[in-house]
């Protein structure tokens, strides 16, 4: 996930979020990238759900006490990141697919940025004030990277920094969640201002 997309994602925290409609489903994406996989030169998975996810509660010494809070209220967490030696390595397909379930009602769009080379997407699903899904879609030409957390983040998107605190993949959502803990100050997208041109030469 590349520097742009975080600038454009601190612009979007920054905003307020009370008008989000409710869930209307539990927030798992249907995504099956085993085909895709194939092609990948590396790939990072998580998933976590059940009695996994339970064992990350109450096993994982090194997570925080914020992580352990934020783990007990999840139904599940799923990640993966490909990445690829060439462009072109996974199919059209796969990101209209994406595309087509986070362009439905439950879901709203906080970011969306789309360019010839780069597709990135962060949707939300709400209910009442809870943030209760979030999916954060990434398409670059030789990465691909989908994180999908279902249940309830008692600290909305801040909620992700503490998830950071379990290591591995789990680092990316933690750098994302930082930029949630939005304290009045401009976001880090701000114009900076133009310095004021020098006089005149007489």
């Amino acid at each position: 996930m590349n520097k742009p997309l975080l600038l454009v994602l601190a612009a979007a925290l920054a905003a307020p979020l009370l008008t989000l409609p409710a869930a209307a489903q539990q927030g798992r994406l249907n995504v099956d990238l085993k085909d895709v996989a194939k092609n990948a030169s590396e790939n990072s998975q998580i998933t976590l759900d059940g009695d996994m996810l339970r064992m990350a509660l109450h096993n994982d010494k090194d997570a925080t006490p914020e992580a352990q809070e934020v783990l007990a209220h999840l139904q599940g967490i799923y990640i993966q990141d490909l990445a690829f030696k060439q462009p072109g390595q996974y199919p059209a397909s796969v990101v209209k697919k994406i595309e087509d379930q986070l362009s439905k009602p439950e879901w709203h769009t906080i970011v969306r940025d789309t360019s010839a080379k780069e597709q990135s997407w962060i949707a939300v699903q709400r209910n009442n004030e809870m943030i209760t899904a979030i999916a954060i879609f990434d398409a670059e030409p030789r990465e691909l990277s989908i994180v999908n957390i279902v249940g309830d983040l008692p600290h909305g998107l801040a909620s992700l920094s503490a998830l950071g605190s379990l290591g591995g993949a789990m680092g990316k959502m933690g750098n994302l969640g930082k930029l949630g803990k939005i304290d009045g100050s401009a976001p880090a997208s701000a114009a900076k201002p133009t310095p004021p041109a020098p006089p005149a030469r007489q």
